[in-house]
């Protein structure tokens, strides 16, 4: 009996295999990439770059013409824990003291865009660095000092460690206070997908009870606390004897959760708008019976998983959080948005079990028509967004063998989405700020004498309204005097009576620019 993941016409052959490069003990490398690309102005001259991370522990940004940007690619590693490094190969050997655990790559999606207030970008990544707890100054996060943690590091069940995460300006030299220090309850999960930091880090302005207000950096490691750095380095919530004070894990406030404390676990975070002053850190979690069912024999009756949602002020749950979950959300994460059509936004968050939730600000189900059964593990963030001139969004959801489930909802297409995708944006920017979003394309265009009548569409696709349109002539495009009306509204632009060929287009406040609309008479 053979499965369509395990038949080998569906196999994926012959596809080359990643090769191990500067692989040894404690430090597997390869060739390729894990992670998305983000798509972001690094030097500001008004075109973007790309911005990857790779599998063989650089970073690596291109300019649209394909070449290198200046100080590009680096390697990204400790380098107080770091004996030498091979001038050719770049091979790390670390000191013999380090503690380092198995590590090199790093699988994360970079978060970039401007942590200090310089105006230019930042580069955040976390890495799949591990460095034993008891070699690392121990256990960096403060707060987190239950009882039952403790003693279950003590007796070994529990490998504590350290990861890492830095922030490095646009042309690749490290900011000042970076990397910063996350902890990590139990090191060498998994291979690859659980070491070090898998979840990719997010950005968004908030006011923290250390730090004041600022854009921070939201992060989770594979196993482990949440954090919020300032742009510095340091914790949003301060320290507690030495170490970084960490986001609550002493919680019992959820509806039928009976396992805690909770840590974060093998997925991905996000910022989004729960309703309050700034936006909520929203994360998959694990009850401690849940990891210990990961790490020891048999099966430990009571474990749980769940998504959490913590208010950035106090670093403290939301109220009605952790909601349970039915199984990990490995490699995937929550998107927010509205899909019910009332006021506020709700989650949206799959798992490795069969179905799709979606909660909301309470940690409550959406309504009786969630959750969704997918039959499968979702291993893809969920998207949410319109087809076409649908009134209303829908939820998109994949799963491990190639399923495509779409879902409507009953919000309206234009209702606020204050993160409805993987790490954001069409960008993959994971900084809350970006708008990465086209205007549409004007439609129902109409060439008379020297006027183009078109339909106005919206900053974002067909929502809201757009910056300027812009007109092609033969010195280039150049800025109409007309200003966009609201999206839907019947515009009259003027292009000149002996025009041939007009095409007009829309920009929006964030440069972003929609495709064309071209009328030949």
């Amino acid at each position: 009996m053979w499965t369509r993941h395990s038949e080998e016409r569906f196999s994926g052959k012959p596809l080359a295999p990643f090769v191990n490069e500067r692989h040894g003990e404690g430090d597997r490398t390869e060739h390729g990439f894990f992670a998305s690309p983000v798509i972001a102005d690094l030097d500001g001259d008004g075109r973007p770059e790309v911005v990857l991370a790779g599998g063989d522990r650089h970073m690596y940004a291109w300019h649209g013409d394909g070449s290198a940007v200046a100080g590009f690619p680096f390697l990204v590693v400790d380098r107080s824990k770091v004996e030498s490094i091979d001038p050719q190969s770049e091979e790390v050997t670390f000191k013999p003291d380090a503690g380092a655990l198995m590590q090199g790559k790093i699988v994360d999606t970079p978060a970039v865009g401007d942590i200090d207030g310089d105006g230019r970008p930042e580069i955040v990544v976390g890495t799949n660095e591990e460095y034993a707890a008891d070699k690392d100054g121990g256990l960096n996060a403060g707060s987190v000092n239950t009882t039952s943690l403790s003693l279950l590091g003590q007796t070994g069940v529990l490998n504590f460690a350290n990861s890492r995460v830095y922030a490095f300006e646009a042309d690749g030299s490290l900011v000042k206070g970076w990397p910063a220090k996350v902890g990590i309850i139990n090191a060498e999960l998994l291979p690859d997908v659980g070491e070090g930091i898998t979840g990719s880090p997010v950005l968004a302005k908030l006011t923290c009870p250390s730090g004041g207000t600022g854009v921070k950096v939201g992060v989770i490691p594979d196993a482990g606390p949440g954090y919020l750095f300032n742009a510095d380095g340091t914790s949003c919530h301060g320290q507690s004897g030495g170490h970084d004070n960490a986001l609550s894990t002493d919680v019992s406030a959820g509806v039928g959760q009976v396992d805690h404390p909770v840590f974060p676990a093998v997925g991905l975070p996000a910022f989004g708008d729960l309703g309050g002053l700034q936006p909520s850190f929203v994360a998959p979690v694990a009850g401690l019976l849940r990891a210990l069912d990961l790490v020891v024999p048999d099966y430990q009756v009571g474990g749980q998983d769940f998504t959490a949602a913590w208010d950035p002020a106090t670093g403290q749950m939301r109220p009605g959080f952790p909601a349970q979950q039915n199984d990990l959300a490995f490699l995937t994460g929550p998107s927010v948005a509205d899909i019910d059509g009332l006021p506020g936004e709700e989650i949206v968050a799959g798992t490795a079990s069969l179905d799709l939730q979606a909660f909301n600000a309470l940690g409550r189900p959406v309504s009786s028509a969630w959750p969704k059964l997918t039959g499968d593990w979702t291993v893809a963030t969920p998207l949410i967004g319109s087809f076409g001139d649908a009134p209303h969004k829908s939820v998109v959801n994949l799963t491990r063998l190639g399923g495509v489930f779409v879902y409507d909802t009953s919000a309206p297409v234009c209702s606020p989405s204050s993160s409805p995708r993987f790490h954001h944006d069409p960008a993959n920017s994971g900084d809350y700020a970006r708008d990465a979003v086209p205007p549409g394309k004007p439609q129902n265009a109409k060439l008379v004498g020297g006027t183009l009548t078109v339909t106005a569409p919206g900053d974002d696709l067909l929502c809201g309204t757009a910056d300027h349109y812009e007109v092609l002539g033969s010195s280039g495009w150049t800025t109409s005097p007309v200003k966009p009306a609201a999206a839907g509204t019947a515009q009259a632009i003027p292009v000149g009576a002996n025009a041939r060929s007009v095409s007009v287009r829309a920009v929006d406040e964030a440069g972003n620019v929609g495709r064309p609309v071209v009328v030949r008479r």
